[in-house]
């Protein structure tokens, strides 16, 4: 697990190299489930890179602080940024990604890896040259998997280039 987690934050970093890449993204996410609470913090990382003129794509991956396993999403959104003022823009976000669950119980051990799907909205705010921070809000639906189809809210920073 250690390794697939290394992995994919080398992976990001790399992509950093690329001129389009406008910042790169810390967050973190808690997740409400659709039939009450359940409680699960996560941090992420990720970047953001401009297609075109106010579209982005957003590529993350945020972990789960769970207590019966390992939970983890790798994810890909677009964005469309609208300008309120000079610092602020609000932007839709849909997106698709992947969902990993594996934890282990009387019967065993189990291992879930499911497509899923977002929507939701965000708003960030310019804080300096070099520094934005953002919040957003997600409807994610899993595949085959009802009681893990969450919404969830992230705040976070980004280091802008």
């Amino acid at each position: 697990m250690k390794k697939i987690f290394l992995s994919l934050v080398i992976s990001l970093l790399a992509v950093t190299a690329f001129a389009q890449v406008k910042s790169v993204d810390v967050k973190a996410d808690y997740r409400l489930g659709t039939f009450g609470l359940k409680g699960d913090p996560g941090i992420g990382l990720g970047i953001t890179m401009e297609l075109a003129e106010n579209f982005d794509l957003a590529p993350r991956f945020i972990w789960y602080m769970v207590n019966h396993g390992t939970q983890f999403n790798t994810e890909a959104d677009l964005h469309y940024n609208f300008e309120i003022n000079d610092d602020v823009y609000v932007y839709p976000i849909a997106g698709l990604g992947l969902f990993h669950n594996n934890w282990k119980d009387d019967a065993g051990s189990h291992n879930h890896n499911k497509v899923l799907g977002n929507l939701g909205v965000g708003a960030t705010y310019q804080l300096n040259e070099n520094f934005r921070a953002f919040a957003e809000a997600k409807y994610q639906q899993i595949v085959g998997e009802k009681d893990f189809s969450d919404t969830y809210f992230s705040i976070g920073i980004s280091y802008c280039f």
